[in-house]
């Protein structure tokens, strides 16, 4: 291995290659989803083995991973997808760099998460767990960095495979886990035989994709090109996590158990955006930005945002009952919580598309300076109302948050790119959707509440042929923009 320039020329390839194409925001699309329904389903079977409280325990402990696994090198998967974009040999040789940065990372900052929790006077019986489960940010960071190159280079059926075998094995570990009794240290060696399943695959996958020796980069450039990545996810991650530790402080166990459950059935419904902006970003950082770019962005948030709208408008009518049966009645307030969270998907959606084209053109620098701001705004509100009003506060600023970042976020794509796009057909979706919701909530019953929702659903649904936005997103990928960098 030798050392080399980051970035060199970009590898040609032939046009049908790199125009985005629908079933690759179909693939990109399917691989999270799968991912994120077989992983609520873990939750789902774990929720019912634990118990509300347990379950809290859990839900500290993945909140505190997930900023462990942040802050030890997560974000560096949108940039390997970007490297790889451009360059497919770049890519897979800074992969395998970031992949130890990842390691050496995660093992100081898994000591660090462990003081925390010490730090927070829980339990010592959750040292063990903790350990367990910051084990698994070591295949993680093989199976991550090797998605981010597949992710760039188009192959999605790989990056499928790697979802599908650390996902499958989280299902069949939470239905053993229910048959057999169920304990936090059993859930979390579940955990990580996954990761260590998926992080097998990426190997795998990376021997039979990979078609260039590795010639690794300069450390320090390596390190001074990437680092914003890692900050930005860091910030994010915190503010989008840290409601979940200051719950476990300021509101107990309960609290946190039944928001885990309504953020993570919310967190599912990001994969959509997820898809279809990520398989759109080799031709936004391939070609300069002009109108068909543009068009494009327009097209697919008119259409995200409508879905997003439609998953609002299915939870009023539809999540009490379908908690009852899938949790039982204990669970209840994981409902309620989630009728207030997924309204954030709405602006999600938003943020998900021009966040997408900042970065396909070389601007994520901002993100630090955006992130910081919804830090202070959603920690802020947090420490002052959650003692309060408990998960109900957390929920509302999540809202908060996401407007907050919205705001930014129009500002500096009109600023940096010089275009704000609009949602096509955004503003129809939504007075359909908040009329219906309204006929949903003067409901008394049950049975009246799911009626008016399809009904609402239905309309929805033959607006977006009417008015022929589901054409015009199916055209998002007939066309590309055809400028040259």
């Amino acid at each position: 291995m030798v050392a080399s320039p980051l970035t060199s020329t970009p590898e040609r390839r032939d046009q049908q290659t790199t125009d985005p194409k629908i079933q690759h925001a179909v693939l990109l699309t399917t691989s999270p989803l799968a991912r994120r329904i077989m992983r609520m389903i873990f939750v789902i079977l774990i929720a019912r083995a634990l118990g509300p409280e347990q379950l809290g325990s859990y839900g500290l402990l993945v909140a505190i991973l997930e900023m462990v696994a942040v802050v030890s090198g997560s974000g560096y998967v949108d940039y390997l997808t970007r490297e790889a974009t451009r360059d497919e040999k770049v890519g897979w040789s800074v992969a395998s760099q970031l992949v130890l940065v990842r390691w050496v990372y995660g093992a100081l900052f898994g000591v660090v998460g462990c003081v925390v929790l010490l730090g927070m006077r829980s339990p010592h019986t959750l040292l063990i767990p903790a350990v367990c489960l910051f084990a698994t940010l070591l295949p993680r960071g093989l199976s991550e960095a090797v998605q981010g190159v597949l992710r760039g280079i188009r192959r999605y059926q790989a990056y499928l495979a790697i979802d599908l075998v650390g996902g499958l094995l989280l299902v069949s570990g939470g239905s053993l886990l229910l048959t057999r009794g169920g304990s936090l240290l059993r859930v979390v060696v579940i955990e990580l035989t996954a990761a260590a399943g998926a992080g097998i695959i990426a190997l795998i996958m990376a021997q039979r994709y990979r078609t260039t020796p590795i010639c690794w980069a300069k450390w320090s450039q390596l390190i001074s090109k990437s680092y914003v990545f890692n900050i930005y996810e860091l910030v994010v991650n915190l503010y989008d996590r840290l409601d979940v530790v200051l719950l476990s402080r300021l509101a107990g166990d309960y609290a946190t158990g039944i928001y885990t459950v309504a953020y993570r059935a919310m967190n599912t419904v990001q994969i959509i955006p997820y898809g279809v902006f990520f398989s759109l970003m080799p031709s936004f950082a391939r070609h300069k930005w002009e109108y068909a770019s543009q068009r494009q962005l327009e097209r697919s948030l008119g259409l995200l945002i409508s879905v997003a709208l439609a998953a609002g408008l299915a939870t009023i009518a539809f999540v009490t009952p379908v908690t009852r049966l899938l949790l039982g009645a204990k669970y209840l307030d994981s409902a309620a919580a989630l009728k207030v969270l997924i309204w954030a998907e709405v602006l999600m959606c938003a943020n998900y598309g021009l966040n997408i084209a900042l970065l396909a053109r070389g601007h994520e620098r901002v993100f630090v300076r955006t992130a910081l701001v919804c830090l202070v705004v959603n920690l802020a509100g947090n420490v002052v109302f959650i003692p309060r009003y408990s998960w109900h506060a957390a929920a509302v600023f999540t809202i908060i948050t996401e407007l907050v970042l919205l705001v930014q976020n129009l500002y500096w794509v009109k600023r940096l790119i010089g275009l704000v796009p609009r949602p096509l057909g955004g503003l129809r979706s939504a007075i359909i959707c908040t009329v219906a919701t309204c006929g949903v909530l003067l409901q008394r019953t049950t049975a009246a509440q799911a009626i008016v929702g399809i009904a609402g659903l239905f309309v929805l649904l033959v607006y977006l042929g009417k008015s022929g936005l589901l054409a015009d997103f199916r055209d998002t990928w007939a066309t590309s923009p055809m400028g040259t960098e």
